[in-house]
């Protein structure tokens, strides 16, 4: 039967026909740079399509250039992205230093870019509510979930005069005021008198010193309260956050873009950048809490997963289940703010950690000189160590600072992410896997993941922007698996004491159907090497009395995938529970744990390792 074709329409063969997925992704910016703003190096990294997904190019870095009076925060992301070009051969600046955008025909330049900044002091954010059950919650909640605490809260309940709330706004000088009260309908003389309040205060300062205002309250009082201070304050409005749903984020974008405006006024060097590249920005505490709010949704239901990061002048920490993100900020890192852990601990507890002879004196030293050159890594294994002792502590501080010590013990712990500069760069990742281990020690099954590459600040900062670069960055085995940590809890302590107590008996199986049984003794850390990303399964063959497996059903089978310590059991004693030892004992006992988690090398041959 012939075939008629309809007029206009030119019939083509069919392979020149173009494929749904290469016209999606042409569709799509073909080459994205981020940029993440420490507060000690600036990061570039370059995404590129290639056969429909984005994969990582390369990345370099530079000295951060903020707080530098001679050059703007935009020399030091310059001279990383000059490095970039370097390493992947390909020119993104042209010779101006001004960014090619969008990408030439000669594949030079590029279509999209985001940042994420850290070196910036936490905002100076002061909420105020109309009472302290009601939108002072919900604000304090906003502002958490970007890892923001409120450096002052106040309520027209909470007791205090306008005289007396006038002297805490002075005292606290915040840079940006949240104000919000009253549902839809609702209050709203009460919502007038807090306006009151912060006009008041607002008039007793220069043009200059007057914070950036966001209101978040009942709409029908933005009017008036646009009126009042359109001439006094830079002020933004956004959705009522008394009817906010738990999964909207109309507020919290707000509260983002006002953060943002106080930190383009801080840092000029970032409005160089968006305005040559209609980059976003984001504070990279937030970009971290995303991504392990991501992570969350890719592990089963109802599990839990840790984020640590380490940074220069901060520590964050995150636990994310089901896409429900609760985020920390401590204000220690490894940078000028150290000497800020001798506050929460002292010398002798991180000594506790180093393996070798060392007074307390000199950890006092080390820490103050890595305060003044944050930039320096260990010369040699001694400052190594002391440094993987800090990290540890700071761990351990971060979990008791945020709340979170409940989490190890619970049995719903199912990964640990480590990230940031100060757990990623190491010789050894099974010095961050045992700085982790150590200060978390959670029961249960818990996957420990390294972020070698420092693509978590990536995703968090790219997933508003470009969802499908954070979907391929996360497919493409983002994180360094270092294996699974399992942990039972031992009841019976006379178990890490008696020579003759029966080992846990286990056996692997491969997806070749090689079987292989271990017996797991108590005290000590067992590691099983096996191959590095191959799927197995592990069956309980028999369970000492006195030994539960939180978050484990011993009497099932469950698969895992091999990382590249393979299996660990982690059967020492509690802290605690042993005996005080002497420093040579101690460093003994570390150093035997040490070599019995081994290094990283991973399982060859196809087969099981013993």
């Amino acid at each position: 039967m012939k075939r008629v074709m309809s007029p206009g329409v030119l019939k083509q063969p069919p392979e020149s026909v173009e494929n749904p997925e290469t016209v999606a992704a042409n569709a799509l910016p073909q080459s994205v740079l981020t940029i993440d703003i420490g507060t000690v190096n600036t990061r570039a990294c370059l995404f590129e399509i290639r056969a429909g997904k984005y994969r990582f190019i390369g990345s370099a870095s530079d000295r951060t250039t903020h707080l530098n009076h001679e050059r703007s925060e935009f020399v030091g992301i310059a001279a990383a992205v000059r490095k970039l070009e370097k390493n992947v051969k390909k020119r993104i600046l042209d010779a101006d230093g001004n960014f090619i955008l969008p990408m030439a025909t000669d594949f030079s330049g590029i279509d999209q870019a985001a940042a994420s900044y850290t070196c910036i002091a936490d905002p100076a954010i002061a909420i105020f509510g109309l009472s302290e059950a009601g939108s002072l919650p919900a604000l304090r909640s906003l502002c958490a979930r970007l890892g923001t605490t409120p450096i002052l809260e106040c309520a027209l309940d909470d007791g205090y005069s306008t005289a007396k709330q006038l002297d805490r706004l002075t005292a606290a000088a915040p840079r940006i005021i949240v104000f919000a009260g009253g549902t839809e309908n609702g209050a709203r003389r009460a919502v007038y008198r807090i306006g009151e309040t912060i006009l008041l205060y607002c008039k007793s300062l220069t043009r200059e010193q007057r914070p950036l205002l966001l209101f978040l309250g009942n709409s029908e009082t933005r009017v008036e309260i646009e009126r009042v201070f359109a001439k006094i304050s830079d002020i933004a409005f956004g959705s009522n956050v008394m009817e906010t749903e738990p999964g909207d984020e109309p507020a919290l974008n707000c509260l983002l873009k006002t953060i943002r405006k106080d930190a383009s006024l801080r840092a000029p060097g970032f409005e160089t950048l968006r305005k040559q590249t209609n980059a976003s920005f984001i504070p990279g505490e937030f970009a971290f809490g995303r991504s392990v709010r991501l992570l969350s949704r890719l592990i089963r239901k109802h599990q839990v997963v840790l984020g640590v990061n380490i940074g220069a002048d901060r520590t964050l920490i995150a636990q994310a289940m089901d896409l429900r993100l609760k985020l920390k900020t401590v204000p220690i890192g490894l940078g000028k703010t150290l000497p800020g852990i001798l506050s929460e601990t002292d010398a002798e507890s991180i000594r506790a950690h180093i393996d070798f002879q060392i007074r307390t004196g000199e950890i006092r030293d080390y820490i103050l000189n890595k305060s003044l050159y944050p930039e320096l890594v260990p010369a040699n294994r001694y400052a190594a160590e002391i440094e993987i002792a800090l990290k540890e502590e700071l761990i351990r501080i971060a979990l008791f600072r945020s709340g979170f010590l409940s989490l190890p013990p619970s049995g719903r712990l199912s990964a640990v992410l480590l990230t940031g500069s100060g757990l990623r760069n190491v010789e050894d990742p099974g010095a961050s896997l045992r700085a982790a281990m150590n200060a978390i020690r959670p029961y249960g099954a818990i996957d420990y993941l390294l972020d070698m590459n420092g693509l978590a600040a990536v995703i968090g900062t790219v997933m508003h922007v470009n969802p499908k670069l954070a979907a391929d960055i996360m497919d493409s085995s983002t994180y360094l698996n270092l294996g699974k940590v399992i942990r039972p809890r031992v009841l019976d302590r006379s178990l890490w004491t008696r020579k003759n107590a029966a080992p846990m008996r286990i056996s692997i199986q491969n997806t070749g159907g090689d079987k292989k049984e271990y017996l797991i003794p108590f005290g000590e850390i067992y590691r099983i090497p096996l191959n590095y990303g191959q799927n197995y399964r592990l069956e309980w063959l028999s369970i000492p009395r006195g030994v539960d497996t939180p978050g484990i059903q011993p009497f099932l089978p469950f698969g895992f995938k091999s990382g590249s310590f393979g299996l660990i059991f982690d059967l020492r004693g509690e802290r605690g529970t042993d005996k005080k030892d002497d420093r040579a004992a101690e460093i003994e006992r570390l150093r035997l744990e040490k070599k019995q988690l081994g290094d990283w090398r991973i399982g060859e041959g196809g087969r099981l390792d013993g």
